[in-house]
């Protein structure tokens, strides 16, 4: 059973624990911190968690010091997204090894989740998904899509990947998740695994484990 986020985890003293994180950890400035804590303090509350995901997929707003950098996607060089480390800082219990290009997914969603006021994972790790909920035969849009690595078949664990379900295309699935294609956006992936190798770039390295749906809190 999934129990209701307590609104303490965008509480001010945690949003000021945020803003101080940012600040020591990250190379963006303090004006884009600033932007950040709007950006995440404007997102949807207490609703689906797809909603959540919609805002950001449809954000416009770019870094003020340099107009290429949105703030749903990754920033290349070693400028870090501060809206991504915060979905880390927020929602996951990791705050080490969390630049903007280390894989996402899981947090974005694990944010999404706790914002619309449902319980996540509170994990890095795509694979704690594979418990959440229920699996159902029937998804519909706002289900979560859970993907298994290649190498990857843990239980409640593990590498892979994890978004939100939107349409079923036979053998394909179309979701809107974190980290595709380093943004938050719609995407398409085969059911199925398509590599020879997990190292291969070239590829799918993961196939869809299950899609699973939320109960209300």
């Amino acid at each position: 059973m999934l129990m209701k986020i307590s609104p303490a985890l965008f509480s001010s003293s945690r949003v000021s624990w945020v803003r101080g994180f940012l600040k020591k950890s990250t190379p963006s400035t303090d004006r884009e911190n600033s932007d950040a804590l709007e950006i995440l303090a404007d997102a949807p509350y207490d609703c689906e968690p797809i909603e959540v995901a919609r805002y950001f997929e449809s954000l416009t707003r770019v870094s003020p010091e340099i107009e290429s950098f949105p703030y749903n996607a990754e920033w290349p060089g070693d400028r870090e997204n501060p809206v991504i480390i915060a979905f880390f800082a927020m929602a996951t219990s990791s705050t080490e090894n969390t630049a903007d290009q280390t894989p996402w997914c899981a947090a974005f969603m694990n944010w999404c989740m706790m914002r619309a006021g449902y319980a996540g994972t509170y994990s890095t790790s795509s694979g704690t998904f594979r418990c959440l909920g229920s699996e159902t035969d029937a998804p519909r849009t706002g289900n979560v899509a859970v993907f298994n690595r290649m190498d990857s078949h843990e239980n409640c664990s593990g590498f892979g990947h994890v978004a939100f379900f939107l349409e079923d295309l036979r053998l394909t699935v179309k979701v809107l998740g974190g980290n595709q294609s380093n943004r938050i956006k719609e995407s398409i992936y085969w059911k199925l695994a398509n590599c020879a190798s997990v190292n291969d770039d070239n590829c799918q390295n993961f196939s869809l484990h299950s899609v699973r749906e939320l109960q209300r809190p």
